[in-house]
């Protein structure tokens, strides 16, 4: 039987592919767990249409992602960090407080998309860092932090 995926099914296939399964295991399984419906004409061209929006959706978070790494490379964030007068650090700058902080800065009528920051570690030094903004799917993009003392 002729099958398209409605979730990721692992090893088996993945959301919106069109597979051939046995016809036991498509009727007892993943049709009643709604994992896949059998393909029809009106099938067919309503994943047609949803693969479409799908790639007008992501056209659109690489282009965003495109222009927030460019103003970020031009206008690198500045974040605070405690310094005490001996030198030594109060906190720390997790990625949690990167995010909070970019995605405060970049509301301009546009949406940014869902983003996570990803840095290696909590940065507890003044100077320049570098963080990864991951929207998924393999869309990353690196960006410059500036640290200073508060």
């Amino acid at each position: 039987m002729k099958v398209v995926f409605l979730k990721d099914v692992r090893g088996i296939g993945q959301k919106g592919d069109i597979k051939i399964v046995s016809d036991g295991y498509a009727r007892n399984f993943l049709i009643p767990k709604k994992l896949a419906k059998a393909v029809t004409e009106s099938n067919l061209a309503e994943i047609k249409n949803q693969k479409s929006a799908e790639e007008e959706k992501w056209a659109r978070i690489v282009k965003t992602a495109d222009e927030i790494s460019n103003r970020l490379e031009t206008q690198p964030p500045i974040l605070k960090l405690k310094i005490g007068d001996k030198g030594e650090t109060f906190g720390s700058i997790t990625a949690e407080k990167v995010e909070n902080q970019l995605k405060q800065s970049l509301v301009t009528g546009k949406p940014a998309g869902d983003f996570i920051v990803e840095i290696e570690k909590p940065i507890k030094t003044l100077g320049e860092h570098t963080a990864v903004l991951n929207w998924g799917r393999g869309i990353k993009r690196a960006i410059k932090l500036r640290v200073e003392k508060e």
